[in-house]
C-alpha cells in the first residue's frame, strides 16, 4: 500500500509546471482558471519563512511568514518570490 501510494503522489508531484512568482510585501493571490481541477499546490520557500495557506476552487492566497525567537509568526512584509507548482 505504501509503494502505491508513494508512486501515485510522485505522479501528482510531478504532472505540474513549477514557476517563480514574487509576493509583493509578502502576500500572494492567484485566480484559478474555472473549469480546471488541481489536487495538489507545491510551495517552495527560502529557508527561514513559513507559507500561510489558504485556497478555493477559483483562488489560491499564500501568506508568507517569518518566525519569531517565542515560536511566534510575523509577517514577513517585504517582497519574497518563491517556487508554486499547481498540480492536477
Amino acid at each position: 500500500m505504501a509503494e502505491a501510494l508513494a508512486v501515485l503522489l510522485g505522479l501528482l508531484r510531478d504532472s505540474g509546471q513549477p514557476q517563480r512568482v514574487v509576493a509583493l510585501g509578502g502576500n500572494f493571490q492567484q485566480s484559478l482558471p474555472q473549469g480546471r481541477t488541481y489536487q495538489l499546490m507545491r510551495v517552495r520557500v527560502d529557508d527561514g519563512i513559513v507559507p500561510e495557506i489558504s485556497g478555493h476552487r477559483l483562488l489560491a492566497s499564500i501568506r508568507l511568514m517569518r518566525p519569531e525567537a517565542a515560536g511566534r509568526l510575523r509577517p514577513l512584509g517585504a517582497d519574497a518570490s518563491f517556487e508554486l507548482t499547481l498540480c492536477a
